[in-house]
């Protein structure tokens, strides 16, 4: 029968335990301190071969807590969120007919004042269009009540150099019906309300679920909630596919995570970004 470890040899350890684990932050907050832009490029600390070993070995929660105090002391090394632009006085904005496209249309024009509808017929036109300049905005749909998740037009954002620059929720007045839609645009993103929550979209390979549940982790720690994760095909390697995890978060934790992944997770890469209106807005 194995030998019970005593209670209070328990509480002994785990004490210590929480000790070293502070006194390990703090002198990575130090480090962090002391860092200078030119010794930290992107992507090296996740190679243990050129990187610095002691950086390469941290668990999760210690480089998280690297990247804290690193975004702390020196904010031109974070990844931030992207920046509002200005947009034209009555911004054209491509759309199709319908109701959902409708109640689409008329949450994101809360944000586009004097927004004018132009009038497409398929999903490929409002791309093209919005790529071609003949409209600022594209109203396009990425979910519906179903579960059905469009990723794969993620990479024709990709290939005619579109953004997602707003998201928002829309339902018939039965309920019976319902989508999300982001907003898109080629260079202008509007400015929304304080409030908004931002949505983010990862890549990242799915041949090493380490990965995965690294960016996980990673991402509980930096104050993300995984809103969905998808494993589909990817465009290439042959025969290969990809995680495509989603989640809700302040501004800070997307600048936490991005960060995050920048420094040790270079095979994932920011898919998509954007701010969420709220219900209200």
């Amino acid at each position: 029968m194995r030998n019970r470890i005593p209670a209070e040899n328990l509480a002994i350890w785990r004490t210590a335990a929480t000790e070293n684990r502070e006194l390990r932050h703090l002198q990575l907050s130090a480090m962090a301190a002391e860092a200078h832009d030119e010794a930290l490029p992107d992507g090296l600390l996740s190679d243990a071969e050129t990187g610095d070993g002691l950086l390469a070995a941290m668990a999760a929660d210690e480089r998280m807590a690297y990247c804290r105090a690193l975004i702390a002391t020196h904010p031109t090394r974070a990844v931030s969120v992207p920046s509002p632009t200005s947009i034209p006085a009555a911004p054209r904005v491509a759309t199709l007919s319908g109701q959902l496209f409708a109640a689409a249309f008329a949450r994101f024009a809360t944000a586009l004042p004097h927004a004018t509808p132009v009038y497409l017929s398929s999903l490929g036109e409002l791309l093209e269009e919005n790529s071609a300049g003949g409209a600022d905005f594209a109203v396009f749909p990425i979910e519906d009540t179903k579960g059905t998740h469009f990723l794969h037009f993620y990479e024709e954002f990709d290939r005619l150099e579109l953004s997602p620059v707003l998201g928002c929720s829309v339902s018939l007045a039965n309920g019976a019906e319902g989508s999300r839609f982001l907003l898109l645009s080629r260079q202008y993103r509007p400015s929304p309300s304080p409030l908004c929550r931002q949505t983010v979209t990862y890549r990242l390979p799915g041949e090493k679920q380490r990965l995965l549940c690294e960016l996980l982790t990673a991402a509980d720690l930096a104050g993300l909630r995984l809103r969905r994760l998808d494993a589909l095909p990817a465009p290439y390697p042959e025969d290969s596919y990809a995680y495509y995890p989603v989640f809700d978060g302040s501004d800070d934790a997307v600048i936490r995570m991005n960060t995050y992944i920048a420094f040790f997770m270079p095979r994932a890469a920011v898919l998509a970004q954007y701010a969420y209106l709220n219900e209200g807005d």
